[in-house]
């Protein structure tokens, strides 16, 4: 574009006047270029703005997320926990404060745990600093709520729901799921009790993730319908268990471009006054440095539409020090979906509802494995989760199942609904193990899945056999 605008304003100064001597020729061009070059490092200076812009961003979301997450998988394991089950229902207060109430009252990672009867009414309620159980604790708006949500879940496969909410009249992170044990075939739902785990989104989370990230300036926290920004300012909403937005994070985004403007444009000046070669030689240069850029961008290793990691993102993974010790160790399980009935949904809705579905998909992927493993989106509809660690076959099997589960769902668009759900395939390492045979594995599992029009997870007749 700057080219261009050179050519075009050189063009029409030339026309409007007689040159007397090459030399002036030359200063005129020369002054163009001038101010072209001063464009290209303003250019330069603005899209490196807007890189650092969107990078702070995709880390806050990762922040906020992983938060997110571990309060989903902490909930989780206190709730489908048989001995929790036992301790509510006895209502034996020691028992169930040592066991859970102390996780809110000395750990870090919750601000409150409310449990809460099979009919919803509060029976224990633990907040941080907290000496035992406390029921003024209790925002019985919020524990109203979530109780209703949590009963719109099946008792099986067991699951949890997180999201935003307003707690206490503060903006707070939250999960809830039933308590139950591990076989419910003989237990009501009505006496299943529930678990509301909360933690605020308040100034020490917000400043742990300004610090982790580097950032300048505060992000600040609101919760007003319409957030007035300025152009630097980055932003992040925080949407609620309705999908609906109920606060904003904003933050002032860093600006490396503008000292890279200050450093460049005295340089600039100096070579715009020399002759025409050296300021196209500096052009030249400026583009060689964009094209590295536009390079590295396509060699990110997110995928830009769900944030998951892309193929080469999962190659870097599995490349690392870690995959390739867990490889050799045998210590790795894969879990390759293909969504069903996607293909009918983005030809008969269009891609704006098939890109909402897979951001559904592998927001679902994210909050069902653990912040330790790994989930990649290799294309299309195709997705693969690479679980860490030694896991017993009933362990990956019950992740298997939560992946498929969670990720069913009913999509209306007008009057049409469209069925999403997903053939799955899970291959487990043997010791040591080639990803790429691995990998096939999952694939041959899934396609034997999706020929067999089964929504249940097939396993790999390659599977690791334990103890």
């Amino acid at each position: 574009m700057i080219q261009e605008e050179f050519l075009r304003s050189a063009y029409l100064l030339a026309g409007s006047m007689k040159f007397r001597s090459f030399s002036t020729l030359l200063l005129v061009v020369i002054v163009i270029a001038q101010s072209a070059m001063i464009g290209m490092v303003y250019w330069t200076s603005t899209v490196s703005n807007d890189l650092a812009k969107q990078k702070s961003t995709h880390l806050v979301e990762q922040a906020v997320q992983a938060a997110r997450s571990n309060l989903s998988i902490l909930t989780y394991d206190y709730g489908l926990w048989d001995q929790a089950f036992d301790w509510i229902s006895a209502r034996a207060d020691e028992a169930v404060f040592e066991g859970i109430g102390v996780s809110a009252t000395d750990g870090p990672y919750f601000h409150e745990i409310y449990l809460l009867d099979g009919f919803g009414t509060p029976i224990y309620a633990y907040k941080r600093d907290g000496a035992g159980s406390d029921l003024y604790a209790v925002d019985k708006s919020a524990s109203d709520y979530l109780y209703r949500k949590v009963q719109e879940l099946p008792v099986e496969p067991y699951d949890v729901i997180s999201g935003f909410d307003d707690v206490n009249g503060n903006i707070a992170i939250v999960a809830a799921g039933r308590v139950q044990p591990r076989d419910t075939s003989q237990i009501a739902p009505s006496d299943l009790p529930v678990m509301v785990a909360v933690n605020y989104v308040n100034e020490e989370m917000l400043s742990t993730i300004k610090n982790s990230l580097l950032l300048e300036g505060e992000i600040a926290l609101s919760t007003a319908s319409n957030v007035k920004t300025s152009s630097t300012d980055a932003l992040m909403s925080l949407y609620g268990l309705e999908d609906t937005v109920i606060a904003t994070l904003t933050w002032d985004s860093p600006r490396p471009g503008v000292e890279i403007f200050r450093r460049s444009l005295p340089i600039a000046l100096l070579i715009s006054l020399v002759l025409l070669a050296v300021t196209f030689a500096a052009v030249s240069l400026i583009k060689k440095r964009t094209n590295e850029l536009e390079k590295a961008e396509l060699k990110a290793e997110t995928d830009p539409l769900t944030g998951l990691l892309n193929r080469a993102g999962l190659e870097n993974l599995i490349r690392s020090k870690r995959g390739k010790a867990a490889l050799k160790e045998g210590n790795m399980a894969l879990i390759y979906l293909d969504l069903n009935g996607f293909k009918e949904l983005n030809d008969r809705a269009g891609h704006k509802a098939g890109d909402a579905a897979l951001l559904g998909v592998a927001e679902k992927l994210k909050t069902t494995v653990r912040p330790t493993d790994g989930v990649a989106r290799l294309g299309g509809d195709e997705f693969v989760c690479v679980l860490f660690d030694r896991l017993d076959y009933a362990t990956i099997e019950s992740i298997s199942n939560r992946c498929a589960a969670n990720i069913k769902r009913t999509i209306s668009i007008g009057k049409n609904t469209h069925n999403i759900d997903a053939a799955v395939g899970v291959a487990i390492a043997q010791s040591p193990q080639d990803f790429d045979k691995l990998l096939s594995d999952a694939d041959s599992a899934m396609y034997k899945a999706k020929q067999q029009g089964s929504i249940q997870p097939v396993f790999s007749k390659r599977k690791l056999k334990f103890g």
